[in-house]
């Protein structure tokens, strides 16, 4: 597949990497994947939004927001950061 499908390769690395860092469910097959990137490829890459901002290419953040996940980005033991806003003193 490497050397014959060089595209299908290059995919399948993509999806591999995403279900790994938990940015795609493993739930989500690689046809899935494929198809669904045919989709945007074909329906949204190259409309003008209403602000005329050409939609040029697809990234991967695009194609994993789409199939979704089940996990919380991060995985299992790293540190979340949480921010919490100061209390404002009305005196």
């Amino acid at each position: 597949m490497k050397y014959n499908y060089k595209e299908n390769w290059s995919l399948l690395q993509k999806y591999k990497r995403s279900c790994s860092l938990g940015k795609l469910s493993v739930f989500s097959t690689f046809g899935d994947y494929k198809k669904y990137r045919k989709i945007i490829q074909d329906e949204i890459v190259g409309r003008t939004t209403k602000d005329g901002v050409v939609i040029k290419s697809q990234s991967d953040h695009f194609i994993e927001r789409v199939l979704g996940t089940t996990e919380k980005e991060g995985g299992e033991g790293k540190k979340q950061k949480v921010y919490r806003r100061k209390r404002r003193s009305y005196t």
